[in-house]
């Protein structure tokens, strides 16, 4: 069983997320996405507008997303993905050089058997984090482990990275650790970046989404 998240920063000042689990008993039913509504982009995701799908705001602060409770199959075509983004979510620090801020609070739902998967925006990018001034910390809720792929560089190539650690840990977790970041605990990750853009980069930039 795993769940995975993925988050893209754009250079417009929105974050976009996609979310998927797989190897549960049922499909997504229920997904809550808190932020103001008026400021929340709902894309086209996979196997989301079906006929069964409804949403709410629970407050003006909360977007919750609802669909009937159905089995869920071994065919990828039936996977649910929700897709969205959030208007303005990056806050202007500096506009010269532009620095921007991200902060943001996730929540971590795995075990030692299960695993969340989160791709917090990746390397080589256009927008990248300032390592100095950035800092990420996971307050674990459950004994587990966490291993990073491609962390670090030694000696000129890429490196993984694993710890693990007992209920009630704070782990403190760069950047590069967090691009490819597989939890199997659950927990809070509290998220402070500062963001800069590279413009020696092509706006191209890479791939929005792993496929």
């Amino acid at each position: 069983m795993y769940r995975e998240l993925q988050v893209h920063f754009l250079e417009n000042g929105n974050v976009r997320y996609r979310f998927c689990r797989r190897g549960f008993p049922h499909r997504i039913s229920t997904y809550s996405i808190d932020y103001p509504t008026d400021k929340i982009i709902l894309h086209e995701g996979e196997n989301v507008h079906t006929a069964d799908f409804r949403q709410s705001a629970r407050t003006t602060n909360q977007l919750v997303l609802e669909w009937d409770k159905t089995p869920e199959t071994q065919w990828t075509k039936d996977q649910r993905v929700i897709d969205y983004e959030k208007v303005g979510f990056l806050n202007i620090i500096s506009p010269g050089p532009l620095s921007l801020a991200y902060r943001e609070r996730l929540s971590i739902k795995a075990s030692e058997d299960s695993c969340f998967h989160l791709f917090l925006h990746g390397r080589d990018r256009r927008i990248s984090a300032l390592k100095a001034q950035s800092q990420a910390i996971f307050l674990s809720a459950s004994r587990g482990y966490i291993h990073c792929c491609n962390a670090f560089v030694y000696s000129g190539r890429y490196v993984c990275w694993e710890e693990s650690f007992g209920a009630s840990v704070k782990v403190h977790l760069r950047p590069t650790q967090l691009a490819d970041a597989k939890f199997h605990a659950s927990g809070i990750l509290q998220v402070e970046w500062v963001l800069e853009i590279d413009e020696s980069k092509s706006a191209a930039d890479a791939a929005l989404w792993r496929g």
